[in-house]
């Protein structure tokens, strides 16, 4: 025990300091994990680095005109300090070293005149002395600016005098602040975010803490701020480097969502009662009088994230729809409009029943989609003499085959009846299948989003274009279901899908050696990948019902 608690301290001194590594994280974890009686010694600890933290900061929230609660304050502080002490591993002292008494020296008693004391001096004296206390004390009481407003939509505060310019300083000591409509969002000095969504009502006590009375706060703590607490009248939420979600219902009860890392829970009145670690995925529930605490399922999206008031942009934690994005949306699903692509042309139709123009001499050249501007491109992929260009930048495909050079039907964003080309040698009608994947309908108005990119076809992503419409967030993969439709006529088709990132094979799925199932494919995205290249081949074969199906695209963003 006395090992575990040495290591609990090192790890929790490096955590607060923010210089703890993904592997002492893990350590931390699992410590808290193991053992109640390791939680709460935490818990006590980190309290007593939170109550130090803001005596020396001149950080607390104290009433002047009540001397209690300095008292009551400062008996916590020591009690905390008592009771690490109990658990501190004992200290070794030396022994003590003889003493050398000196021999005694007569003293001879000096008799000194009586002074005199100048009272206006003494007076003086006095002034200086209560003018500094009275600056040290409103130095360490005083209201301290601890965050500012980083942006807010359509926010209003029940009380007026509250800013919502950007950038205005919001102090301690203010008091609860009422949200009565729109979202604010904040950013702490010790880089901790914090956004509110109305109704809500909260207070923002210190740099590490805010108390929550209803409503909802959204926290992005960075390692620098870790330990940040959100509290309420039931439970204390801390951080272990964690973004979370916390909710107060009008009767008190307190739900707790974590959307990465862990937070150590404390629920109870007064004394704490019981503290746990909530893990990344997971939630839990403080009961109103903080008697009980039990598991709920994780909402993912219940909690807004992420705002942009110059974007218009709110984030709840949802994937974005790169369908959507094809038709040239945001990838919120707010763009409808049917499209499809001419690989060939890169023009862009969104009228279903409309003849396209059909070309096939030139057909391999990459092409600029300039009517939907998170396309970088389109092209039709066939290795001849020189490799594939899928990019604008240049980038090439160089594993990609041989194929008949031939395609199809354009870029499709939902599924349709046939398709008209006008052609030297006429009006030519191509039919279409619809797009079934583990018998499933997709790519319909109404139901599940897919892209057909029948053989042979690609298209190309633009992820830089795509990041702006989610600033503040990071896009971290992409995940799709990759098929054949089976609404396909030729069962022993074969062909190929391929996804490339800046020119570089991330991921291919084989038709005939899948057994024509569908397959769930999902790819990392970094922060400096730019072009996302999906794509298409015939497999070396004819292209006839190469009906190839990217079902329920999704962005993955954090």
């Amino acid at each position: 025990m006395k090992d575990q608690l040495s290591q609990l301290r090192l790890l929790v001194h490096e955590s607060i300091e923010g210089i703890i590594t993904e592997e002492g994280v893990a350590q931390l974890n699992a410590l808290l994990r193991s053992d109640p009686c390791i939680r709460k010694y935490y818990l006590n600890y980190v309290n007593m680095q939170v109550i130090l933290k803001n005596l020396y900061a001149n950080e607390i929230n104290l009433q002047l005109d009540n001397p209690k609660e300095v008292v009551d304050y400062l008996n916590v502080a020591l009690h905390q300090l008592a009771d690490d002490e109990k658990h501190a591993e004992p200290a070794i002292i030396e022994a003590p070293r003889p003493v050398v008494r000196p021999l005694p020296i007569p003293i001879q008693k000096v008799t000194r005149p009586p002074r005199k004391v100048n009272r206006a001096s003494l007076a003086a004296a006095v002034a200086s002395f209560a003018a500094l206390v009275l600056w040290a004390v409103f130095a360490h009481f005083a209201p301290l600016e601890v965050a500012l407003l980083e942006d807010s939509i359509e926010a209003q505060w029940s009380n007026a005098s509250l800013s919502l310019e950007k950038n205005s300083r919001y102090l301690t000591r203010q008091g609860p602040m009422a949200l009565e409509k729109g979202t604010v969002k904040f950013l702490f000095n010790n880089d901790a975010r914090i956004i509110a969504e109305a109704p809500a009502k909260f207070e923002i006590i210190s740099v590490n803490e805010i108390k929550l009375y209803e409503g909802r706060l959204f926290a992005r703590i960075p390692p620098e701020a870790s330990g940040f607490t959100i509290s309420s009248y039931t439970s204390r939420v801390i951080d272990i480097g964690t973004s979370f979600g916390v909710q107060v219902d009008i009767n008190g009860a307190t739900s707790v969502h974590v959307m990465k890392g862990s937070v150590n829970l404390a629920a109870g009145t007064g004394k704490v009662e019981s503290s746990q670690v909530v893990q990344e995925q997971n939630a839990m529930r403080v009961s109103y009088d903080g008697a009980t605490v039990r598991s709920i399922p994780y909402n993912a999206t219940g909690f807004i994230r992420e705002i942009s008031s110059e974007k218009g942009f709110v984030w709840k934690g949802e994937p974005l729809d790169l369908v959507d994005i094809a038709k040239g949306g945001r990838g919120d699903g707010s763009q409808s409009p049917f499209c499809m692509i001419n690989p060939v042309t890169g023009h862009v139709e969104h009228n279903r029943n409309a003849r396209l123009e059909y070309l096939v001499s030139d057909s391999s050249r990459y092409l600029p989609v300039p009517a939907l501007p998170a396309i970088d491109g389109v092209f039709v992929p066939n290795k001849t003499d020189s490799p594939v260009q899928i990019s604008s930048m240049g980038h090439l495909f160089e594993e990609c085959p041989t194929t008949s050079g031939r395609w199809f039907m354009p870029v499709l964003t939902e599924s349709i009846e046939q398709a008209e080309f006008e052609s030297e040698d006429g009006l030519i009608r191509r039919g279409a299948r619809p797009s079934i994947l583990e018998n499933h309908l997709f790519g319909t108005p109404s139901g599940r989003a897919a892209l057909t990119l029948h053989a042979n076809i690609g298209i190309t992503f633009d992820l830089d274009v795509i990041r702006d419409y989610v600033p503040g967030t990071q896009i971290t993969g992409l995940s799709a279901l990759w098929g054949i439709s089976e609404a396909s006529g030729r069962k022993d088709a074969d062909s190929d899908m391929w996804i490339l990132v800046d020119g570089q094979l991330r991921a291919h799925y084989n038709v005939q050696d899948n057994r024509r199932q569908a397959k769930r494919i999902v790819v990392k995205l970094g922060p400096t990948d730019r072009f996302l290249t999906l794509t298409t081949t015939d497999g070396g074969d004819d292209i006839d019902n190469d009906w190839l199906i990217v079902a329920e695209p999704v962005l993955l963003i954090e």
